[in-house]
């Protein structure tokens, strides 16, 4: 940014009085920030990263429009209060302050505050004035549209003449500058900028100004975005073909971003009712999680609004599979499921044509339609076609919904093309040292082939290990306990006749010993969505699949006689919560290892605390911790079924017992404070040393705001202002600091 000779005497002015070099005891101020340059909407600190600026001191802005006394920031609501740290200045040396209003009068201070040693720098006399810049930079209206992609972004817009250049500058998730774009005005001249390098499926942050033909910038405007999945799709497909639309994320709270845009890039998506407005949310098919079956995702279309489940659509909707290439096939038959999920009539068709035209699919030859007149509750019913006639060419199948003025939803999955039936399954069960499975045998088949890897693979591709065998129920051994393994099956129909794979392949655990806990459901919130123990914090765990989240790999010591609080958030009430500790190894959670026992949670979204006592005598190593939650029912006694209500959660932690220290071993271990941050008159303070807590806080500059003695756990925080504070906690001579958050 350029400044004239009079604005930078200013700022070197400024400079002098707003970063003085200052000591105070372990909390120095080192005079590193070496430009102070206001902007539009805020301020620029310019410097190097200050040694004394080490975890967990911080730098402390104050900012204000009326003048105020430093240090009074967290006391003083017109006073705003930011903090940074040398990893914002780590890569350009810069820390934008943004938010400020253009031409406007603003007092501001600096100093550093260092919670360890309960200090600050000193504070300057008076907090320095200065005026944002007066801009006028108009923002662009030339810019119409940001849309991600997968490699970056296209900008969309027109040329226009107020403007010499635009910037956008990108920030990964950890506030870390990535890449600066800068284009101009020829490069809109197509109505595109396209910009590349960033990574598919990550989310990023953008800041972008425009740059006007006067030197000035419009103030900044950011915009968070995620790149799209890098999705490499299939010039034609062949049968055998099978399409189940995918799974859930990571955390089983939606469908895999790969999975939606396979879908939305992959098929072509035909909306042909112009009269639902695009706004409706409603015009076209997608993938959806399904609410009714745990873990299972299928193509959905809505014939109402889905933002207020109330506005009628009558939509007109396909998604079109293909190109299938049929030349060298004879016998074929096209099956699928449908679902509807309400009384009213709804209309589906499906069709098998020549090309992608919408009216080539609706006059197709081959078809199937069928009028939904009752909700199927939640079950898929399956369909099929015999569609021989369209071998010997290239044809799209397409999934019509329509005619429908009263209807709710119409879903399809399961979609499979071949002359060899998808095999049925209907119980896949890990064991120690294999897999029990059963489904549903069918004369077209003779046979299964199972393939599977410790590593993931093609189906197909020769590179997995092959089982076969005859008929449902089977087994397969020989497998490593408490190893993941991921499997795809098919059926045989003959020599060289096979159905598609189902799995791509799928991840399943064997169980080490443990048994695997009998599939519940936790999509409606019961069950962890967090779990916190000591060293051990799984904040976003959310519904595992199938109910069942192996976490072990998360481990904690606890010791011999220690007192310990489980924190907990869930979304659902009534939840009936117990906890084993397997301390004897032998696979089995018994009842003499329950720690926490049928604890009732009825917090929804919050998180709760729940205590519990490790035996005095408790076996010292590693053992397996078991946490369970059923819905309304008691789960002390069922550690490896299903919950009876069928909605639950089991997860899997790694606890290592060690002998306690003594109290001269340690300074005050496990103390905590809770809740933290803090919005209420009282805090918990708890730690495995029992006797009076002496209690100090102080505030951020160091000064004692509370000293007392408690015999309980509990301290009155009512005088204390919205904040950071230090918190020390004296016991039987030892001590021990913690921070403290007032909201």
């Amino acid at each position: 940014m350029r400044t004239n000779m009079q604005q930078f005497y200013f700022l070197t002015f400024l400079t002098f009085l707003f970063f003085g070099e200052s000591t105070y005891g372990q909390c120095e101020w080192n005079n590193n920030f070496t430009q102070f340059i206001p902007t539009s909407d805020g301020a620029i600190l310019v410097g190097d990263p200050n040694p004394q600026v080490d975890d967990p001191n911080l730098y402390v802005v104050e900012y204000s429009t009326s003048p105020f006394n430093p240090g009074s920031g967290a006391a003083d609501p017109n006073v705003n209060l930011v903090t940074f740290t040398n990893d914002d200045l780590a890569d350009d040396g810069q820390y934008e302050l943004t938010g400020l209003e253009p031409g406007t009068l603003y007092y501001i201070t600096i100093f550093i505050f260092c919670p360890t040693a309960g200090q600050t720098s000193d504070l300057p006399t008076n907090a320095v004035n200065f005026v944002t810049l007066d801009s006028a930079c108009p923002d662009p209206e030339n810019i119409s549209q940001f849309d991600p992609t997968a490699d970056g972004f296209d900008i969309l817009g027109s040329p226009s003449e107020i403007y010499s250049s635009y910037t956008i500058e990108v920030y990964a998730a950890n506030n870390t500058l990535v890449q600066i774009y800068t284009f101009t005005n020829d490069d809109l001249v197509d109505g595109v900028y396209s910009a590349t390098g960033l990574d598919p499926l990550t989310l990023y942050t953008a800041n972008f100004y425009a740059t006007c033909t006067d030197g000035s910038n419009t103030a900044n405007q950011e915009n968070a975005f995620e790149t799209l999945a890098n999705i490499d799709c299939p010039a034609v497909y062949y049968a055998p073909y099978y399409n189940d639309f995918g799974s859930l994320n990571d955390t089983a709270d939606n469908v895999s971003a790969v999975d939606i845009a396979t879908f939305e890039q992959c098929n072509i998506l035909i909306d042909a009712d112009e009269g639902v407005p695009e706004g409706n949310n409603a015009d076209r098919w997608g993938v959806f999680a399904d609410w009714n079956n745990s873990g299972n995702v299928f193509a959905i279309s809505f014939a109402l609004d889905p933002g207020d489940f109330q506005t009628q659509t009558n939509p007109d909707q396909l998604f079109v599979l293909g190109p299938f290439d049929f030349t060298n096939e004879s016998n074929l038959e096209l099956s699928w499921k449908y679902s509807s999920y309400a009384d009213n009539i709804d209309n589906y068709s499906v069709y098998v044509s020549e090309t992608s035209d919408y009216e080539d699919i609706i006059s197709a030859d081959i078809s199937y339609s069928e009028t939904i007149t009752a909700s199927t509750n939640g079950e898929f019913i399956p369909r099929s076609l015999d569609i021989s006639n369209a071998a010997g060419g290239i044809r799209y199948i397409s999934f019509r919904h329509h005619d429908s003025p009263n209807g709710l939803v119409i879903g399809i999955d399961d979609v499979t093309v071949g002359s060899c039936p998808m095999p049925q399954i209907n119980f896949w069960q890990m064991e120690d040292n294999g897999v029990q499975f059963g489904g549903i045998n069918n004369d077209q088949i003779i046979g299964y082939q199972i393939e599977y890897s410790t590593s993931e693979f093609v189906p197909g591709d020769g590179s997995a290990n092959v089982f076969e065998f005859d008929s449902f129920p089977g087994s397969l051994d020989g497998l490593e306990s408490d190893t993941q393994y991921y499997f795809a099956i098919r059926s045989v129909c003959g020599e060289g006749s096979y159905s598609a794979w189902e799995g791509d392949p799928d991840p399943w655990l064997t169980t080490g010993g443990y048994c695997l806990p009998i599939p519940a459901d936790c999509s409606y919130g019961d069950g962890f969505l967090s779990f916190d123990l000591a060293d051990i914090s799984n904040p976003n765990s959310g519904c595992s699949p199938d109910g069942y989240g192996n976490f072990t790999e998360q481990a904690t010591d606890l010791e011999q006689g220690g007192i310990y609080q489980l924190s907990m958030v869930t979304g659902y009430d009534e939840q009936y919560v117990s906890m084993w500790i397997d301390f004897n190894d032998d696979a089995v959670f018994s009842s003499d290892e329950l720690v926490i026992v049928d604890e009732i949670v009825n917090t929804v979204g919050e998180p709760v605390e729940i205590e519990f006592t490790i035996p005095a005598d408790a076996n010292l190593g590693e053992h397996r911790l078991r946490a369970k939650t059923d819905w309304q029912i008691p789960s002390s006694d069922n550690p490896c079924g299903p919950p009876f209500s069928s909605y639950g959660e089991t997860e899997d932690y790694t606890v290592n017992i060690v002998e306690a220290l003594s109290t001269s071993d340690f300074n005050v271990l496990n103390l905590r404070i809770f809740p933290n941050p803090a919005d209420t008159d009282f805090v918990t303070i708890t730690s495995s040393v029992n006797g009076d807590k002496s209690i100090e806080v102080l505030d951020m500059n160091g000064r004692k705001v509370i000293s007392t003695i408690i015999t309980d756990d509990k301290l009155n925080i009512s005088s204390l202002e919205t904040g950071f504070y230090m918190t020390q906690v004296t016991i039987d001579g030892k001590t021990s600091t913690s921070k403290l958050i007032i909201e």
